[in-house]
Formats: structure tokens, C-alpha cells, sequence
């Protein structure tokens, strides 16, 4: 078995942070396992299904953070070898479960499910087609942490990546901010990012963008990205 090994980072840095309050049972049992009928939840979950449809059916993927699994079917009807990874046991634990309970389930259709950290997940280099990472880099205010996540995503995926983040240019984004500096505090959550601050931080990464997609066009921050190592064609065809 990989030894897990923790990311050098201080407690004050934003993954810290994020770690701490996710890695709660409390948290778990009040995150969503499955997507609502809102227009954002519909919009979201066409992002990710749009991402999911071009991959070839046996691909393997990593779905990280997973949370409590609510990903998993989408990514299971299309033949896809899942792992769920997240930073709590708890989100593991209650992706199983929610599994589990899932009518007609055979034995081979089961995903895996594992205890991991985005920072240092301790899989081998290009251990995946593609890699997920949904509702994490709005967590992170410090341009080393997003792209010290980006570049271990890249290490691990020999494939395409989608990441999603709190793009600055939206009305919603504007709210935050605006009540962030009313209160005269730091968000720790939801924190919107430049799509310029984001494109950096990819190359930083030693990653290219190939596709951008918003959820709600001006209206929600979330945005998603698709990017991937500039070698990822070539070790795909090797």
C-alpha cells in the first residue's frame, strides 16, 4: 500500500484551511450526494457530462474530491473504471454507503473509493485517463496552492483534466466580494479567482487549457476548465 504523505504546507495556507473543515463528520453528513433540479445544478451537471461524453467508454478516471460520491453514476453509465478520492473518510465512507444503496449494483460495476489528498495523492505518475476535480479550487486563495494541486493533477493523469473554479467576472462573484469587504473579512470559501489568475497558475502548472466552459455566463462564477500536459498526446499514443 502507498504511504500517504502530507503536503508541506503551513496551517495558514487556504488547503490547510480547507482541509480542516471538510475532514468533519458534520461536514459530510450535510454535503448533497446527488444534483438538485435547480437551473445551476442542471447547468453543472451538463458541464461535467459534456467533459464525461468525450472520454472512450473503460477509461479510467479519477473523480477527486469525490465528497459523498454524487458524481459516481454519471461517470459509471458511461463505462468509465471510477475512483472517488477525498481528503475526509467521512466523504469516503458516505460515498460508499450511497453506493451501496444503489438498486441492480453488480460486483463489477463497484468503484473504488479512497482516503486521498489533492496536494500529494500518492498515485503513480499518469495513473489515469482523466481526472475530475469539481468544487475545490474555489477553497484556495494563494496561487502556489492552486498551482501546486494543478501540477500534481498533471503528474497523475495522462489524459485531460477538469477543474472547475470561481471565475471573478460574474454578479454572484461581485456579491461576495462586495460582502467580504462590507464585514472586513477574508472569504475562506467560494473565493473568486481572475480567469487571468487562473490561466497562470495552469501554466505554472506546466499545463495547457484546451477548453473553457461557464456554467451561467456572467451570472454564476463557476467556470470549468479543461486542460492537459502539452506531452499528454504523445504518452497517449506511446
Amino acid at each position: 500500500m502507498t504511504q500517504l504523505i502530507d503536503p508541506p504546507a503551513s496551517p495558514e495556507t487556504s488547503y490547510e484551511e480547507s482541509l480542516d473543515r471538510w475532514r468533519t463528520r458534520h461536514a459530510a453528513a450535510g454535503y448533497p450526494s446527488d444534483y438538485g433540479a435547480s437551473l445551476r445544478d442542471r447547468r453543472e451537471y451538463r458541464c461535467i457530462r459534456n467533459f464525461v461524453e468525450t472520454l472512450s467508454p473503460g477509461s479510467r478516471i479519477l473523480d477527486l474530491p469525490c465528497g459523498t460520491g454524487r458524481l459516481t453514476p454519471l461517470l459509471q453509465s458511461r463505462g468509465l473504471r471510477v475512483v472517488g478520492a477525498d481528503c475526509s473518510r467521512w466523504m469516503v465512507e458516505a460515498a460508499r454507503e450511497t453506493w451501496a444503496k444503489r438498486p441492480g449494483i453488480r460486483p463489477a460495476d463497484v468503484p473504488t473509493f479512497e482516503v486521498r489528498q489533492a496536494m500529494a495523492t500518492g498515485y503513480p505518475d499518469r495513473s489515469f485517463d482523466a481526472v475530475i476535480c469539481n468544487r475545490l479550487f474555489h477553497h484556495f486563495r494563494e496561487p502556489e496552492t492552486r498551482t501546486a494541486v494543478l501540477h500534481e493533477l498533471g503528474r497523475i493523469c495522462r489524459g485531460p483534466i477538469m477543474v472547475s473554479f470561481f471565475n471573478s467576472f460574474a454578479l454572484d462573484a461581485l456579491r461576495i466580494r462586495l460582502k467580504h469587504r462590507l464585514r472586513g473579512t477574508v472569504a475562506t470559501d467560494r473565493i473568486p479567482i481572475p480567469m487571468s489568475a487562473m490561466l497562470n497558475d495552469v501554466r505554472a502548472a506546466g499545463l495547457d487549457v484546451v477548453a473553457k466552459q461557464a456554467v451561467m455566463w456572467g451570472l454564476s462564477p463557476m467556470w470549468y476548465l479543461v486542460v492537459k500536459h502539452p506531452q499528454a498526446a504523445q504518452v497517449a499514443a506511446a
